[in-house]
């Protein structure tokens, strides 16, 4: 039989242990972090196609640098999420 003293801190034991399990999964299992990859770029004159829609993209620029009514260059990164202590692109 414990004493009260001893319950209380078997339980304050106990509670520590779920938090630190608790956060632990968490560290592991959620996400943690949110970047953009490097950028890559393409010129759209002299590549009409342009990028192919590919999973885990997005478009980040797109500039027109002479100014007439088309686009000269296009951006893209890939979108990373950190969960656990691994970058990943998200969609792949």
């Amino acid at each position: 039989m414990y004493t009260k003293s001893e319950a209380n801190n078997d339980a304050q034991s106990r509670a520590n242990n779920a938090q630190k399990n608790a956060i632990d999964w968490a560290n592991s299992n959620c996400v943690r972090g949110v970047r953009f990859g490097a950028l890559e770029t393409t010129v759209i004159q002299t590549n009409p196609g342009g990028y192919r829609d590919q999973v885990g993209y997005v478009i980040t620029q797109v500039s027109n640098e002479d100014n007439d009514p088309i686009p000269d260059v296009a951006g893209r990164r890939t979108l990373q999420i950190l969960i656990g202590s691994s970058w990943r692109v998200i969609g792949s």
